[in-house]
């Protein structure tokens, strides 16, 4: 949805801004993506914290780009209406995953109970 929409914006745009954005809506999918085939419960720990900093920066950037009028407003609004969802999703998947008692960081150990 990114990149579909990052062709429209104006051509003589930050094309380091556009980059960037679509590099953070990337790094999300990849992350997400990997996560079935994931090792073990350090490396979906792992894949899980990525996703969500992904998605974090990606709501920051599009912000970013509506404000810098490098994004259409209304265009802007609906792909942070798809990343706020993304990141509902994502987080619902990581409080699922804590929930199996699996470490919720990578390289520490589940507190003792």
């Amino acid at each position: 949805m990114v990149y579909r929409a990052s062709r429209r914006w104006e051509p003589n745009a930050d094309q380091g801004l556009s980059s960037t954005i679509r590099q953070a809506a990337l790094d999300a999918a990849a992350a997400l993506g990997e996560y079935p085939t994931a090792s073990g419960p350090r490396d979906r720990g792992r894949l899980l914290r990525d996703a969500a900093g992904a998605l974090g920066r990606l709501d920051c950037l599009l912000t970013l780009g509506r404000e810098l009028q490098v994004i259409d407003p209304e265009e802007g609004r609906l792909l942070e209406g798809f990343v706020t969802r993304a990141r509902q999703l994502t987080g619902g998947l990581r409080r699922s995953w804590r929930r199996r008692g699996e470490p919720a960081r990578a390289g520490r150990p589940p507190p003792r109970r």
